[in-house]
């Protein structure tokens, strides 16, 4: 595996993770007026800032747990999926069990199923390529 090529993916994804949570920030409170709820049920304040920073630092914590499977574990991109689809479940259904309006927990909940599916989605390619590189490579990974 290409650490190097995983973690330049990660800080990839960072930046687009970042950028999801910035479009769907607009969008949400911008357009349709619709206040960004946190996980615990209280109205983000500073959202357009909160979002995107929230959404990268996941992408990071994302990325290093996807690098710690990928060295221990078989098949590490079907648990890192699974792992990604039950923390978003989590998010989406906190928001759905705490306060706000059925509005407001519908909008934040498709906010945060579109940047967990994003971010999943683009760290699993991310993760193929940088064990397919090495692979070509013949590089130890230490």
């Amino acid at each position: 595996m290409s650490a190097r090529r995983l973690w330049a993916g990660g800080g990839a994804t960072a930046v687009v993770a970042a950028g999801i949570g910035v479009v769907g920030v607009l969008l949400i409170r911008g357009l349709l007026g619709i206040p960004i709820l946190s996980a615990k049920g209280q109205l983000v304040d500073q959202a357009m800032a909160v979002v995107p920073i929230s959404a990268a630092l996941a992408a990071l914590v994302a990325t290093a747990l996807l690098h710690l499977l990928l060295l221990t574990t078989p098949r590490p991109t079907a648990f890192f999926g699974a792992i990604c689809a039950i923390v978003v479940a989590i998010l989406v259904l906190q928001v759905f069990l705490v306060g706000g309006t059925t509005e407001q927990q519908v909008a934040t909940s498709v906010l945060y199923v579109v940047i967990g599916v994003g971010i999943s989605c683009l760290l699993s390619g991310v993760a193929r390529t940088a064990v397919r590189y090495f692979a070509r490579s013949g590089s130890a990974p230490w």
